[in-house]
């Protein structure tokens, strides 16, 4: 079992976290307490929390999950999602929730991981950058799914294999970039025309 503290009001306000387990759906539970007094105090009740927590029964958590043959990338984000997400920030859990609404789950999302092929991900990064995605977009895509997969296969035992390991980007030249100019002379003098009106 683990514990962790944090300051949270100066100077002697701590929050105190003790690892509980995994509820049903796999989804790690921590206990959360605020406790008044020094660091050294915070850190004996934390040592206390934990060993109190240890000294329960484990919690016996079933997974709904079956990791097999018709396990899909969309089953292995999720279930990434309900053990793991909680650790990043705000803002990067915000972004991969939305790559994984607009970019994977209604398309790739729904293919066995068992049966996709490394040329069919690239195919699909292909795609995806012939609609003017960004490249930014495209890596970001097969980083999320190269980790949902790298998890899936970790949590299957080794059965699910990890097509995305080894799929590659298209390569993006300053060519498939929109041309930045500057502006004519006549452009210029236009801007300044219309800026001394205002």
């Amino acid at each position: 079992m683990a514990g962790s503290m944090r300051l949270v009001a100066s100077p002697d306000t701590w929050e105190l976290r003790v690892y509980l387990g995994r509820d049903s759906s796999g989804k790690v539970k921590h206990r959360h307490l605020r406790f008044r007094g020094s660091k050294r105090q915070a850190e004996r009740e934390l040592a206390r929390l934990v060993s109190e927590q240890e000294a329960g029964p484990e919690p016996i958590v079933e997974s709904g999950l079956k990791w097999n043959a018709s396990t899909t990338i969309n089953d292995a984000i999720s279930a990434w999602q309900a053990n793991g997400w909680d650790d990043l920030s705000p803002s990067i859990t915000r972004r991969y929730e939305s790559i994984w609404k607009v970019h994977i789950s209604q398309a790739i999302g729904n293919r066995k991981i068992s049966s996709l092929s490394t040329y069919e991900l690239e195919q699909y990064y292909r795609q995806m950058k012939n609609t003017g995605l960004a490249e930014a977009t495209v890596r970001q895509t097969r980083a999320i799914m190269n980790r949902a997969c790298r998890l899936a296969r970790k949590w299957s035992g080794g059965v699910l294999p990890n097509p995305v390991a080894d799929s590659e980007l298209p390569n993006w030249s300053i060519s498939d970039e929109n041309p930045v100019r500057s502006p004519s002379l006549e452009e210029v003098q236009r801007l300044i025309s219309a800026s001394s009106q205002m």
